[in-house]
């Protein structure tokens, strides 16, 4: 018994080099537990940011479709108002052309109207002929007579027309055909005393 009791006294510096390897293990396997414990709350903390940061990420996403979308309708916009400027262009065009006919035609009748307005001043200066050489000449011969004058006229006109032969000639077998006689006199000029 002695021999165990010196073989266990012999192994007390080991046993007790054990015990304090085995405390040193202890403790470093207590630091790597905080350690763990540390970087797992570290790595929660990453986790919660890498949430919010995709959480920002998916707004985004959405306020970049938005935009898109808000380009995408204002290049449809832009399209539309080109297109209707350039049909207004084609009508401004169409109106100036136009414009320009109506100033063309607005020509045209201006040299009428002035062509018109020369040949009423010339019909004008007629009348004033026709007046002074005519119609007051007439009134000297006449007098108050001048009724009288248009009266024998017409009759003698009137007579005209019944008379349609001077020969013994039949009249034409055609019922529509009018046969007329027209007799021309020379003589000495009339004057007036």
């Amino acid at each position: 018994m002695l021999s165990n009791a010196s073989n266990m006294i012999d192994s007390l510096p080991a046993l007790s080099s054990g015990i304090k390897s085995a405390a040193d293990g202890a403790s470093t396997l207590s630091a790597g537990a905080q350690s763990l414990a540390s970087g797992a709350a570290g790595a929660d903390a990453g986790a919660a940011k890498l949430q919010a940061g995709a959480k920002e990420l998916d707004t985004g996403a959405g306020t970049l479709k938005s935009g898109i979308d808000s380009a995408n309708s204002g290049t449809g916009n832009l399209y539309d108002g080109a297109v209707s400027l350039d049909d207004g262009a084609g009508k401004l065009y169409s109106g100036s052309a136009s414009l320009d006919d109506g100033a063309g035609s607005l020509y045209n009748g201006a040299v009428k109207l002035n062509d018109g307005a020369g040949t009423l001043y010339d019909g004008t200066v007629d009348l004033d002929k026709l007046n002074d050489e005519g119609i007051k000449k007439l009134t000297e011969l006449f007098g108050d007579n001048v009724q009288d004058a248009v009266d024998r006229i017409k009759a003698v006109k009137n007579a005209s027309n019944d008379y349609q032969t001077f020969t013994e000639i039949a009249p034409s077998e055609d019922k529509d055909a009018v046969n007329t006689v027209k007799f021309v006199y020379r003589t000495a000029a009339v004057k007036a005393e």
